[in-house]
């Protein structure tokens, strides 16, 4: 298209000719061209230069695009999470991360933040359900709607997709206890010499069967925290290993205190 500016005249190419009625997207028929030509010469006599325009709309796509290539990844924005949100909150962040890490960065974290869709959430928690981890589906459900509140407030994300995104099944306390046959039962077996498991590994469950704490709490113990000797041995069990990440003492019978001392003689710290 040829036109006028101050007695100047200028070309502005309309787009790529088309040989046929049905071009493709970018081509033009000569009839779409002299109407497209016909829409611009009403804009040209206001003053709206075609050159121009096409710069400004070529300076739009190019801020886009390299805006684009900076925006964050999932990957990416959940580490600022822990890090700024989860660190100063929890004792123990990775472990609320440990599901997420799994079934969500495992797939989309190499995408960019602001390209997650509702659905590909919904994917990945049909497929948590599906495996029948239900009560991790919930959790994870409500960690993500968590993580990306949290983004839209840090302004990473104009929109959380993950509003009202719910799966799975809340977590029911249980409370099935042990028999004293089944007691008796459990703990005979720890001496049998054809299981596949470490003497210390048969004392810690046993500790753990006498004393009533969590696996996690005996997994982080530390001898320093354990006093064998004396009118009232018990066990302080730190907030950074408690489960409520609240500190609390556990007192030890006979028996908690010959196991402990026999685990003891196994293990370092």
């Amino acid at each position: 298209m040829h036109y006028k500016v101050a007695s100047k005249t200028f070309w502005h190419p309309l787009g790529e000719f088309a040989a046929t009625d049905a071009p493709p997207s970018g081509q033009l028929t000569l009839e779409q061209a002299r109407s497209h030509a016909a829409a611009w010469r009403p804009r040209i006599r206001s003053g709206e230069h075609p050159h121009d325009v096409a710069k400004r709309e070529r300076d739009l796509k190019e801020r886009a695009k390299s805006a684009r290539s900076a925006a964050p990844t999932v990957a990416e924005t959940v580490e600022l999470f822990r890090e700024r949100y989860l660190m100063p909150k929890t004792n123990r962040p990775d472990d609320r991360l440990i599901a997420l890490r799994k079934h969500v960065l495992s797939k989309i974290g190499d995408a960019k933040l602001a390209d997650v869709q509702r659905r590909d959430l919904n994917g990945i928690l049909d497929e948590v359900v599906a495996g029948g981890r239900y009560v991790i589906a919930y959790a994870l459900s409500r960690l993500l709607g968590q993580f990306f509140r949290w983004a839209v407030d840090r302004e990473y994300l104009a929109v959380s997709p993950a509003e009202r995104l719910v799966a799975g099944n809340r977590h029911t306390p249980r409370d099935r206890v042990l028999h004293e046959d089944e007691i008796r039962l459990f703990w005979s077996q720890f001496d049998r010499t054809d299981l596949p498991m470490t003497t210390a590994l048969r004392l810690a469950l046993k500790v753990i069967l006498v004393t009533g704490v969590r696996s996690q709490e005996i997994a982080l113990a530390r001898w320093e925290h354990v006093d064998l000797e004396g009118d009232m041995p018990g066990w302080t069990i730190p907030a950074t290993a408690a489960k409520e990440a609240v500190a609390h003492f556990v007192p030890l019978g006979p028996t908690a205190v010959r196991l402990l001392q026999s685990l003891e003689s196994l293990t370092d710290d």
